[in-house]
């Protein structure tokens, strides 16, 4: 290729280190060509993402806007596209000015915009075609927020179909929820109507078939499942509005469909590339599929061992068998490139990474073969001094556990560090070393299980009794409805939305949950009692007095009809826990992102109504305020998501779900991997040791016969929940830098433990198989 080994050079030399042959080989293959990048953890898959997209655009001349990139999270394609703009925009003038550029090539290059490459997620550019291909003079689709989406699932779905007492309904669902109990209610038999409605669509499933299998009752079920569905997307409808599942739909149908605007979008595409495809879907696969289906140029990016997001409709298998799949789908063979060198972890953890992703016999029949000859493991090459060994730490209880633990980070972070033998001292790094360069990760983030305090509540308190105390970011860790400024908050809100008391017992909250309307009853008894307390600073006392006795002071009228939105900004003046906490920050977040879910479904627009003269008005605004915004923040419908939390606080020590850690990576990374395995307890064993599949993989075996474009699961439902529990302790192992601690209880110590516990090292037939060259250093 003309002047390829300048632009190799000239790009190098600007980044400061050279590309590896495998990063090489994806940056430099011909712009005509497929590719499927198997990218293990560390090894640089945006930098061989970056690095080929610019050499498109600078060196092969593709035009940028003929170059669509996405990846899975809104996250990661602001990160994608960040690194190519500053990158493409500081290597511009670079090229510009080295003598070995050719003068054609620069004349190319001086008019060439980066900022014109195609990036987002998958909904952010089904989003973009909708827009740009919308007839003359239709309007937009607008799409609802999860939190919009599943209050309306919720209320206008499920809840006034009448039907959630329905006993084969009810016996449907159960099979899904899995043997036990705990944890089955009204606000569960919601989250597994959405998730059937999920893989409906993810999976291309054709539903009139589906509905038709099965024995009587459940063939009612999944009509009665079908009506509540039908239910809201109705409403949806009357609202001008389509959630996203609904969105790729309509995207992949006008691409069926022929639709010329829809076409003419495609047909500028040159090159297609997709991040993070071991977490794709049917329907999202199909989509890619018409996207290139022109170019015939898709380029495939991921790790099938860091697949999570199966409960969401995610299809690993779509990565695994990406050539022969891309082969049947559009024609054509990819060529497949392995990232192996990793630059983020020292070698003890990356022999952790390699032996446990190796440890389980019938795990490798799943993963994507290793090339011919070759190895799929990953190869040190950080230089990060000094080099920990895996270190552990396990206790008989857990709040020795969390004792000890607290302990350990407050000297390494608030103290003099800590001696880890054979090595040496374990503390913050001089100067800019804080407790954001550490977190927990473990199966579950939530402070509780039931009554029960886990460890990261345990830790929470522990931390708090130090001197000087550390204060945690968990702000997923526990039900909003159990927050005490949440319930102070609520509570100040119910008030105010009905100073009469009158509205909450008449609301339909109290047909579908009569907890949740003792919730909110309870909450608004707090409030009472804290505007009561004489310690209450008085002009809070007067504020929500004012807009209780809907009184604006003297010779002023108070307005017919105000935003509930500017007595939640008032109140929070009076909150610094909502101004200033990272916690509350993120609380705030909820009550405003569901008063918005109030204003797009309700009929009032989250709007107080004082009109003497209109009773009926002012009563059914109360109830909406009450349905669509109180009720889903007590009821648990709505909570914390993932897309709140968009950092963590440098002076906080986080604790999150491994989910939540995917992407990320942090100097230290303690990993739970048994503080709640006591005894041999059936239900905790689904996160050690599954003696049955999760409601994902019992969809997938239910759904799955009649999804069109995917076969059967060959595995069972346990050996793929086995699977899951592989890819997901892979993942947070693979996440430290310097220095993994694991955690648990002694019964769950790698070398001594009695539970059997996949991530202390047991395959899925009961062997303990650590690693040999994994020594743990125990303290």
């Amino acid at each position: 290729m003309p002047w390829l080994k300048e632009f190799r050079a000239i790009y190098e030399t600007y980044r400061g280190n050279p590309f590896n042959s495998a990063q090489w080989d994806v940056v430099h293959a011909d712009p005509a060509e497929c590719l499927h990048v198997v990218a293990g953890p560390g090894t640089g898959k945006t930098t061989s993402m970056v690095g080929r997209i610019l050499k498109l655009v600078f060196h092969d001349q593709i035009p940028p806007g003929a170059i669509l990139a996405t990846s899975f999270t809104k996250k990661a394609a602001e990160e994608l596209r960040s690194r190519i703009l500053s990158q493409g925009m500081e290597l511009k003038p670079l090229l510009l000015a080295d003598y070995s550029v050719p003068a054609a090539a620069k004349a190319w290059i001086d008019e060439v915009d980066v900022n014109q490459v195609l990036t987002g997620t998958m909904d952010s550019i089904c989003q973009d075609i909708l827009r740009e291909s919308k007839p003359p003079g239709s309007a937009d689709p607008e799409p609802v927020d999860a939190y919009v989406a599943s209050t309306v699932m919720f209320r206008d779905g499920f809840l006034f179909s009448g039907k959630m007492s329905d006993k084969d309904v009810e016996s449907y669902l159960r099979d899904f929820h899995g043997p036990h109990p705990f944890g089955y209610n009204a606000t569960k038999k919601g989250g597994l109507i959405e998730e059937i409605y999920q893989r409906w669509n993810n999976d291309c499933v054709d539903y009139a078939a589906f509905a038709a299998s099965g024995t009587p009752e459940e063939q009612n079920a999944k009509t009665i499942v079908r009506d509540v569905i039908e239910r809201y997307r109705t409403k949806l409808d009357e609202l001008g509005a389509i959630d996203f599942v609904q969105l790729e739909a309509e995207v992949l149908r006008r691409f069926r469909a022929g639709d010329d605007n829809v076409n003419a979008w495609r047909d500028r595409l040159q090159v297609v590339i997709v991040d993070e495809y071991q977490d794709t879907n049917l329907l999202q696969e199909q989509i890619y599929f018409e996207m290139a289906r022109s170019c015939k140029t898709i380029t495939v990016v991921g790790d099938d061992d860091q697949s999570l997001y199966r409960f969401r409709g995610a299809t690993v298998e779509l990565f695994v068998d990406f050539p022969a799949r891309m082969n049947a789908g559009l024609g054509g063979t990819a060529s497949q490139h392995f990232l192996r060198e990793n630059y983020r972890s020292t070698q003890p953890i990356v022999d952790l990474v390699n032996g446990y992703a190796d440890l389980d016999p019938d795990y490798q029949t799943v993963r994507v073969p290793p090339p011919a000859g070759g190895s799929r493991g990953i190869i040190c090459q950080s230089s990060i001094q000094p080099v920990f060994p895996v270190v552990g730490l396990f206790r008989a209880t857990p709040e020795e556990l969390a004792e000890d633990l607290a302990s350990l980070i407050h000297d390494v972070f608030r103290g003099g560090g800590r001696m880890i033998p054979g090595v040496g001292n374990l503390i913050r790094e001089p100067g800019n070393g804080d407790l954001g360069d550490c977190c927990l990760l473990g199966g579950s983030h939530q402070e509780f299980a039931g009554n029960r305090r886990r460890l990261p509540r345990l830790l929470r308190e522990e931390f708090e009794s130090l001197n000087p105390r550390i204060d945690v970011f968990n702000p997923r860790g526990r039900s909003l409805a159990d927050i005490e400024q949440v319930i102070l908050f609520g509570g100040y809100l119910a008030h105010v939305i009905d100073p009469s008391g009158t509205k909450l017992d008449a609301s339909a909250i109290g047909q579908y949950a009569t907890p949740t309307r003792d919730v909110i009853q309870g909450w608004k008894d707090v409030a009472a009692n804290h505007h009561a307390d004489a310690a209450t600073p008085q002009d809070l006392k007067d504020y929500v007095q004012s807009w209780f006795d809907r009184d604006a002071g003297p010779g002023k009228t108070w307005p017919r009809r105000v935003s509930i939105l500017e007595f939640l900004n008032g109140l929070r003046h009076f909150f610094p826990f909502f101004r200033n906490d990272p916690e509350g920050l993120i609380y705030y977040e909820v009550f405003t992102r569901q008063f918005q879910a109030c204003q797009r479904i309700g009929s009032w627009s989250g709007d107080i109504i004082t009109n003497s003269a209109k009773p009926n008005w002012e009563e059914r605004a109360a109830f909406d305020l009450i349905e669509f915004m109180l009720g889903p923040i007590a009821s648990g419908t709505v909570g914390v998501n993932e897309d709140l939390v968009e950092s963590f606080p440098r002076n906080r020590f986080s604790i999150m779900s491994i989910h939540q850690a995917k992407g990320l990576e942090f100097p230290m990374v303690i990993v739970d991997i048994g503080s709640d395995f006591k005894v041999n307890n059936q239900q905790q064993r689904r996160n050690r040791a599954p003696e049955w599949g999760e409601s994902s993989h019992k969809l997938e075996s239910e759904i799955r016969p009649h999804a069109k474009g995917i076969g059967v699961p060959i595995r069972s439902e346990i050996d793929r929940a086995y699977d899951d529990l592989y890819r997901k302790f892979f993942v947070a192992f693979s996440r430290p830098e310097q220095v993994v601690l694991l955690v648990g209880l002694d019964k769950s110590r790698p070398d001594t433990g009695s539970l059997k516990n996949v991530a202390a090292g047991d395959d899925r037939n009961g062997n303990r198989r650590w690693p040999g060259n994994v020594p743990i250093t125990y303290l």
